[in-house]
């Protein structure tokens, strides 16, 4: 058997991480919360204009994307403007979805017409 096949190795080699499980986990929940409250937010400055859901849709994911812009500080420049489109890209695709279902969790009855 191989040493990377062997029971020994998988049981000494795994250690869990907690910072970065935490750090995944309260990243994803203040992203999450963020979204919702800047589509609720645009949803009430824009109640009187005529594409209302469009332009919530489009301004939510354009703010989104902006933050992302911070981490030019942080990486690369191209991994940076990627990580902006890919956020604007999921801020589209998410407000969609919010805006469609009435909530980002999960319920059985939700992706019904």
């Amino acid at each position: 058997m191989s040493r990377f096949t062997s029971q020994a190795f998988l049981q000494s080699s795994f250690r869990f991480a907690w910072k970065p499980f935490f750090d995944a986990i309260s990243t994803g929940v203040s992203e999450e919360t963020f979204r919702y409250l800047s589509i609720v937010t645009l949803l009430e400055c824009l109640k009187e204009t005529k594409h209302q859901v469009t332009f919530v849709v489009i301004i939510s994911a354009m703010i989104f994307g902006a933050f992302h812009l911070l981490n030019v500080m942080d990486e690369p420049f191209i991994a940076a403007i990627s990580q902006v489109i890919m956020a604007f890209v999921s801020g589209l695709v998410w407000a969609i979805i919010y805006l469609y279902r009435k909530t980002l969790g999960y319920d059985d009855n939700s992706w019904y017409i």
